[in-house]
C-alpha cells in the first residue's frame, strides 16, 4: 500500500493562486459586459467622443463659447398639412439581406434587388415571382457587401445598370463601382448580364459605414457617394 504525501503549503498556493485568476476573470468580464453595454446603448458617436476624450486632443473638438446656451435656430413655422392615411401591402418576397431596390426608368412590374451576400435579383410586383441575375464574390461582414444599384436613364435602350459592392483588392478591403449590361433590358427574368467596367475603387479601413447611394442627376451623371469608411 502507498502512501500519498500532500504538501499543505504548496496546495494552499495553488488554490489560491486559482482563486486569484478566477475572480480576475470573472472581473473583466464584467467590466467588458458593461463596455458592450454602453457601446450598443450609446451608439457610435458616445465611443467616438469617449475615443477622442481619452485618446485624441479633445480641446480640438470643443464647440466655441458656452455649448449649454446653444439654440436651435427655426426657418420658419411649421406648414399645417392634410392628413394622409399610409397603409402597407406585401408585392414580393423571398430576399435574403435586401440593401437596395430599384425600378427601371418608365418600369412598373418588373424591379431588381440587391442582396448583402452578393445576389442581385429580379422580381415582380403582385407576381412573388423572383429569380437570379447575377451573383458577385463580395466581402459581406458587417456593413459589407452588395449595397447599391442605379439604373442609365437609356437603360432600356442601352441596357446599362451600375453596382456598388465590396471584395478584396490586392489583399485589401475595397468598394466598387462597376457598369453592366443587360442583354434584354425590358425582359429582365430572361437576361443575361454582360461583363463589368470598373468605374471607381475607394479602399475601405474598417467594415463598416461602407455603404453610398448611387443615383443619375437630372444632368444624366451617375453621383456616387460613400460613407466615412468607419
Amino acid at each position: 500500500m502507498k502512501r500519498l504525501q500532500i504538501n499543505i503549503h504548496q496546495t494552499t498556493q495553488i488554490f489560491k493562486l486559482s482563486n486569484r485568476i478566477f475572480f480576475t476573470w470573472k472581473k473583466n468580464s464584467i467590466y467588458f459586459f458593461l463596455f458592450i453595454f454602453f457601446v450598443f446603448s450609446n451608439g457610435c458617436e458616445w465611443v467616438q467622443k469617449t475615443l477622442v476624450e481619452v485618446l485624441g486632443a479633445p480641446d480640438k473638438y470643443k464647440a466655441e463659447g458656452n455649448s449649454s446656451l446653444l439654440q436651435p435656430i427655426y426657418s420658419g413655422k411649421d406648414v399645417t398639412k392634410e392628413r394622409i392615411l399610409i397603409s402597407l401591402e406585401e408585392v414580393s418576397s423571398g430576399f435574403q439581406q435586401p440593401t437596395d431596390i430599384q425600378f427601371p426608368p418608365g418600369e412598373t412590374e418588373t424591379f431588381l434587388v440587391t442582396e448583402q451576400k452578393g445576389t442581385l435579383r429580379w422580381g415582380k410586383v403582385r407576381k412573388n415571382e423572383t429569380g437570379i441575375l447575377l451573383t458577385l464574390n463580395v466581402l459581406s461582414e458587417s456593413e459589407q457587401g452588395l449595397l447599391g444599384l442605379a439604373f442609365h436613364p437609356d437603360f432600356l435602350k442601352n441596357g446599362k445598370f451600375y453596382l456598388n459592392y465590396v471584395l478584396k483588392v490586392n489583399g485589401k478591403d475595397t468598394s466598387r463601382v462597376s457598369e453592366w449590361i443587360a442583354s434584354s433590358p425590358k425582359e429582365l427574368d430572361k437576361s443575361k448580364i454582360t461583363a463589368e467596367r470598373i468605374i471607381m475603387e475607394v479602399v475601405q479601413p474598417y467594415p463598416n459605414h461602407n455603404a453610398g447611394q448611387l443615383a443619375f442627376g437630372p444632368d444624366h451623371y451617375l453621383y456616387i457617394a460613400w460613407g466615412d469608411g468607419g
